[in-house]
């Protein structure tokens, strides 16, 4: 049966093909990302531009086909299931907070106009988990969460300025003072490990003066790092290989901050890391990641999991880049607060002292103890209730196995966003979580989710574009048409593919099914291409 919502959004879809505008405030449940998505590019592109992002959105989910052509929505489960109304609800409801982000946003949106707003809003928060580092906590039950996120832009090549978005973020790191807690670009995992620890590097005494001054000012917050790739895909891709095999094992462990990690081969020894903690921000394009994303090894190992993994939710537009633009001081300043709202360990490099039998080291002062955040009233009895939707109401709702871990994951997501938000709007110690913060932070995790249910449906429609694709073609090619079982043979398909694959085919408009006598009398049922 169609339901009210049903015919709602179908409504809101005719008005905004027909060049009128809809009022995004009222709940649009499961399909508010969707609406979210057409509002923005009608505003950016007119009725044409929406006509351009329904017919992607049909390939994604058979039941935006539906709709266009007024029938009844499908029950197989395309898009993301929807939060309780009531939670919603309370959600949508928060003042501002985590100002720091929204005046990144706006001056990474000018310096490059063309990047998502999801894009630089995860940029911002990377930003401030870098400053943090791990110097913030919350503990529930046996489970310690630090805010650090791990994020992939996945985006096409040139036309989201993915490049120049990442560059921002950079300079603003380092105009800020933080950017020896960057890693470097390319690492083993046996390198990895060593930035994450005091060793000393045998080359050290060839360092610029400089480079030597940065790597002893990483050394102070060694285990607590960034690392900022603007071609990611390659990454992953290199996990692929013998010598990288450990990578992957490694950023598992680094997203969970272990309090110790140890590691020791015949070759290099042992090398101990303490109170490790990796903020990661990526980028990278459809084609470097799409193996990977559909690697069934990366999901059960937990690594997509871990990741917000961002795409585009509209087309590019065009915009000009300003001619001259200077960032804002309090940008930085603000940002320098953040870091030095929290003790600040210093190192020092300390030559040989033979009376000792001590060979050169780092020694590590002023360290003190990670700082506890506070939860104001209502932030946990809020939070509990997203936790229990999501670790354990929707998923029983049809949801792919495969995206248990990621929902299992959301919920301490939002944590670790809503700690962030509150340590930016923080003047002195100790950081308290408001309810706003909490708010705020489902959000814009929700927006991940959202995000991960598209990238989902595109690898699992990639395959069904493909064998759509070919059908047209054997279609246009037969007058009379064609059965399932003509298709099956000249497509070397089975039944069931293809007919799921006509039945999407049949309600975007693309094919018609027809009924005829056979010469045994008997009905019989031919596909074929509407013209």
């Amino acid at each position: 049966m169609t339901t009210p919502l049903y015919v709602q959004v179908r409504t809101a879809l005719q008005q905004l093909l027909a060049g009128q505008t809809i009022d995004l405030t009222r709940d649009w449940g499961e399909w508010l990302a969707m609406m979210q998505s057409l509002v923005y590019a009608f505003e950016h592109g007119g009725a044409p531009a929406v006509q351009t992002a329904l017919e992607t959105a049909i390939r994604v989910d058979s039941r935006v086909a539906a709709l266009l052509v007024d029938q009844p929505a499908p029950t197989v489960l395309r898009t993301m299931p929807p939060l309780p109304s009531e939670l919603t609800k309370t959600i949508r409801q928060h003042g501002a907070c985590g100002q720091w982000l929204d005046t990144f946003i706006d001056y990474a949106s000018q310096a490059s106009p063309v990047t998502p707003p999801i894009f630089h809003e995860a940029a911002g928060l990377f930003l401030a988990a870098t400053a943090i580092a791990r110097r913030l906590y919350l503990q529930i039950g046996e489970t310690f969460y630090y805010p650090n996120i791990y994020a992939l832009f996945v985006a096409p090549p040139g036309r989201y300025a993915k490049s120049t978005a990442m560059k921002v973020v950079e300079r603003v790191l380092r105009r800020a003072g933080l950017g020896h807690l960057l890693l470097p670009d390319k690492s083993t995992p046996q390198s990895l490990l060593q930035q994450f620890s005091t060793v000393i590097p045998d080359k050290l005494d060839s360092y610029s003066d400089y480079d030597r001054e940065q790597w002893l000012l990483a050394r102070a917050q060694a285990a607590q790092r960034a690392w900022l790739l603007d071609e990611a895909g390659f990454l992953f891709s290199d996990m692929k290989k013998e010598y990288m095999a450990e990578l992957l094992s490694l950023l598992l462990k680094l997203f969970d901050n272990p309090e110790y990690l140890a590691h020791e081969t015949i070759t290099h020894g042992r090398t101990t890391i303490r109170d490790a903690s990796l903020s990661f921000l990526g980028a990278t394009t459809p084609k470097n990641i799409e193996d990977h994303l559909r690697s069934e090894k990366l999901w059960d190992e937990g690594l997509w999991s871990r990741f917000a993994i961002l795409i585009p939710d509209a087309p590019p537009c065009y915009a000009e880049f300003p001619d001259e633009l200077v960032m804002p001081e309090r940008l930085i300043q603000d940002l320098q607060a953040l870091d030095a709202l929290f003790p600040k360990p210093e190192a020092e490099l300390v030559d040989d002292v033979p009376e000792e039998n001590i060979k050169r080291f780092v020694r590590i002062y002023n360290e003190h103890p990670p700082s506890a955040i506070r939860l104001a009233p209502g932030v946990m009895t809020l939070w509990k209730r997203y936790d229990k939707a999501l670790r354990f109401d929707l998923p029983n709702n049809g949801l792919p196995d495969t995206l248990y871990a990621s929902y299992a994951r959301f919920p301490g997501h939002v944590l670790r966003v809503a700690m962030i938000l509150a340590a930016m709007d923080c003047p002195a110690l100790p950081v308290v979580m408001q309810l706003d913060h909490l708010k705020r932070a489902i959000t814009i995790v929700e927006r991940w989710r959202s995000d991960l249910h598209r990238i989902w449906s595109d690898g699992i429609q990639s395959e069904e574009t493909k064998l759509g694709d070919k059908l047209l073609a054997v279609l246009k090619d037969s007058l009379s048409g064609l059965t399932v079982r003509d298709l099956c043979r000249q497509t070397h398909q089975s039944k069931k593919e293809i007919t799921e694959v006509l039945e999407v085919l049949r309600l975007a408009g693309q094919i018609d099914l027809l009924e005829t006598k056979a010469a045994n009398g008997r009905t019989m049922q031919l596909w074929r291409y509407s013209a």
